[in-house]
């Protein structure tokens, strides 16, 4: 991969930078899609690179890219069969669905502080995007928890 800046709107090689035989195969004459263009060292790009054709719709210098709205969806359905499959083991080994359910909150509030902490930490996510995520994360579970009691409670 070689280094590249935009120059009167043309994306072009620092070949003081690049490596000899070391030169990166750009996309639709740009460089590769990943935010920044790396040769012995970072070299900053302040705008995104790329054609635009793998950022998924994601804009650049968003807290929470496109990416991360599937990995979202799939916490939330892990919470989901998660909580189908305590209630229905919890009810085979013969734990009452109340003691299930709580278990089950105490259980999610507890992974979903871990996602949320390894999104700040390890990803770089800002704490107010992570609680605002976090409490869908947390809230979509509880919600359906909450829905199928009322609804088994009345019949």
């Amino acid at each position: 991969m070689c280094a590249v800046e935009k120059q009167d709107g043309q994306w072009r090689e620092l070949d003081w930078l690049c490596s000899k035989g070391h030169r990166g195969g750009p996309i639709a004459g740009k460089p590769a899609p990943t935010g920044f263009c790396v040769v012995h060292k970072f070299v900053s790009n302040p705008e995104t690179c790329g054609s635009g054709l793998a950022r998924d719709g994601g804009r650049s210098g968003t807290a929470h890219p496109a990416g991360t709205t599937m990995h979202t969806a799939i916490i939330i359905f892990f919470g989901l069969v998660l909580l189908a499959l305590m209630l229905y083991i919890g009810e085979r080994i013969g734990f009452s669905r109340q003691t299930m359910a709580y278990s089950f909150a105490a259980l999610w509030l507890a992974l979903t502080v871990i996602n949320g902490a390894v999104g700040v930490v390890h990803a770089g996510q800002p704490l107010g995007s992570e609680i605002a995520i976090g409490s869908a994360v947390f809230g979509v579970p509880m919600a359906a928890m909450v829905l199928f009691m009322v609804l088994s409670a009345e019949s």
